[in-house]
């Protein structure tokens, strides 16, 4: 699979610690036990690299980049922590690897494609994801017409017969024994309970869905011996603030409602789906994590995934199949049998973007940071096309990017890496991977960067930059639509 063909990185990360807001409001309401361990989680900078914490927070770092022509620093409280080339790189070279923390995907795809619930990797033939998407076998002439793309593009994934099903729930898939083991750490098996957290996630903020899965692997067995604050030591050392000063509205902004108020509406949110998550937990899990189980840890929590996860898209096995169907009828080489199952299937595809479109205006906080899916050019497809050209290019139409998931990811390392509107480095993924390469020759000391918002329009970067800072850029960069 090419990673170029494949895949689209986009989101962001967020090292700075400038003009940290209050930890606790008027509106907390924790015991001495839940403040202290709040306070260790969202530990700043300047004490995570302060005389009793810094030979730690080094040696974490160091660890993590061993063997990479990089390495993490703190630079100032402005810029907070950065990752910087430790020699001089030269263009193309790869600085890093870096493996996630937690990792989602997006929910409304597992019924439209198969992949391994831990390392998102494609599972089964593009046969066996049209089997998938239309609940049924296929005919031999069916068959023939995947079995080409196979032949043809080569094999995606691993066979749909050595996936590992969940032994508890059977309906999520592993590609591995390994990732079996991995997986079950933060996979919990599907109950009514947990489909009453997807629809309150799919109104309110898919970023939920990623909360329970932090939730989940602090309390799950693997971690049960360990103390709290040793579990969550690794999330420590991300940046994070509240999710409502992360999405708190300008005074400028005609949606603009005071701090407290803006808390309030938010609180209530989370309340919400924390009495799911705690039952969805259950007894044993619970007593494990009560100290965290609690909304100003939870707000903590949502507002460092906003700010820094790394959003991925990922193209379906059958994709490559159907963009095929759709060449060869435009060029009128398809035949009867294979028209009719590629009908079959874009009917079934499309019918879950008619259900994806009605639940849009719900999602009210959905994606305001690192974990936007940017599908814009694909959701759209038709834009400014009349009539005429619809009938003639009706290929276009087809809803191919639901065939893609939407992956979403929580780096170590690429979350201290900061932003610049001409970016020295650009990100590329692939079993749930990332690597970041050099764009341009980087001397020995410069922090790397990415942007942030690469592929935001010229009149949208500004505002969309201020939600990670208000001095991310002065619009001089001669790429955010105001010229240097």
């Amino acid at each position: 699979m090419s990673v170029q063909e494949n895949v689209t990185v986009t989101g962001s990360s967020s090292s700075s610690s400038s003009t940290r807001p209050s930890l606790f409001s008027a509106q907390s309401r924790l015991t001495a036990s839940q403040r202290s361990l709040l306070e260790y989680f969202c530990d700043s900078n300047e004490v995570l690299y302060g005389p009793h914490e810094s030979a730690e927070t080094l040696s974490y770092y160091e660890t993590l980049t061993a063997g990479q022509p990089v390495r993490v620093c703190y630079l100032d409280e402005r810029r907070g922590k950065a990752l910087v080339a430790d020699r001089d790189v030269e263009e193309g070279e790869v600085l890093l690897v870096d493996v996630p923390l937690l990792s989602m995907r997006d929910f409304q795809s597992e019924e439209l494609i198969l992949l391994c619930d831990n390392c998102y990797a494609p599972i089964g033939s593009a046969a066996d994801q049209a089997r998938h998407i239309l609940r049924r076998d296929l005919t031999t002439p069916e068959e023939a017409l995947f079995e080409k793309t196979r032949k043809d593009e080569g094999s995606v994934g691993i066979r749909l017969k050595d996936a590992i099903p969940c032994p508890e729930c059977t309906k999520t898939l592993y590609c591995s024994p390994r990732c079996l083991q991995r997986g079950r750490d933060t996979h919990l098996h599907a109950s009514p309970l947990l489909d009453e957290l997807l629809s309150h996630a799919s109104q309110t903020n898919e970023v939920f869905l990623l909360v329970l899965r932090f939730y989940a692997l602090i309390s799950s067995p693997a971690l049960s011996s360990v103390p709290l604050r040793t579990a969550l030591r690794p999330f420590r050392r991300v940046a994070k603030t509240a999710w409502w000063h992360v999405l708190q509205p300008r005074e400028s902004d005609p949606d603009h409602v005071p701090p407290h108020e803006f808390e309030a509406s938010l609180r209530v949110v989370i309340e919400d789906a924390l009495g799911i998550v705690r039952s969805v937990l259950g007894e044993e899990r619970r007593e494990r994590i009560e100290d965290i189980l609690n909304a100003d840890f939870y707000a903590q929590v949502v507002g460092m995934f906003e700010m820094n996860n790394l959003g991925v898209d990922v193209a379906g096995p059958i994709v490559k199949a159907l963009e095929g169907a759709m060449e060869d009828e435009e060029e009128g080489d398809e035949d009867d049998e294979a028209k009719k199952v590629v009908d079959e299937i874009w009917k079934r595809v499309t019918s879950f973007e008619e259900d994806d479109e009605s639940s849009d205006g719900d999602h009210e906080h959905e994606h305001e940071h690192g974990h936007d899916h940017e599908h814009d050019e694909e959701d759209q497809p038709y834009e400014g096309v009349d009539e005429k050209e619809e009938d003639e290019d009706v290929q276009d139409e087809r809803p191919t990017h639901l065939l893609h998931a939407d992956i979403t990811l929580l780096l170590p390392l690429h979350s201290t890496i900061n932003h610049s509107c001409n970016p020295n480095a650009t990100i590329e993924y692939r079993d749930n991977r990332t690597t970041v390469i050099a764009t341009r020759s980087i001397k020995a000391g410069e922090p790397v960067t990415t942007d942030y918002v690469q592929d935001d329009e010229p009149e949208e970067r500004l505002d969309n930059l201020r939600k990670w800072g208000a001095d991310m850029c002065d619009g001089s960069c001669g790429v955010c639509g105001v010229s240097a």
